[in-house]
């Protein structure tokens, strides 16, 4: 089975789902989460590619890379069935420099298992 965690620091404003702490409007130090993104060949916390396929670095790295990898669909179906017969496959190359992971992480705590005392809920 191919799978992964990619470290994630979550602002506090997220965390705290919206709620404006009082560093971010200008009282003070706060520190955010910091959590573990796991991943498998289905996708992110056991929720499928597609469910956020716009919303990740991999849409454009699978359209750009599944010809070598030689796989005629550029979709996260073809991206599904190239980790699933890839059991050794790394994402940590096309996720490594994804800039806007804890905006998407904030934005879908809830159904990622993600909760504000700074924990992540496993998917095995």
């Amino acid at each position: 089975m191919a799978q992964g965690q990619i470290y994630v620091q979550v602002d506090a404003n997220a965390v705290n789902n919206g709620i404006m702490t009082m560093d971010a409007s200008g009282g003070g130090d706060h520190t955010g989460g910091s959590y573990w993104l796991h991943w498998t060949e289905i996708g992110f916390q056991g929720h499928e590619w597609s469910s956020y396929w716009d919303e990740t670095p991999l849409k454009l790295w699978w359209e750009e890379h599944h010809i070598e990898f030689g796989y005629d669909d550029s979709t996260d179906a073809g991206l599904t069935n190239y980790l699933t017969n890839h059991p050794d496959a790394n994402l940590d190359n096309p996720l490594e420099n994804w800039s806007t992971k804890g905006t998407f992480v904030g934005r879908h705590m809830t159904e990622l298992g993600v909760y504000p005392e700074g924990c992540i809920e496993f998917i095995d």
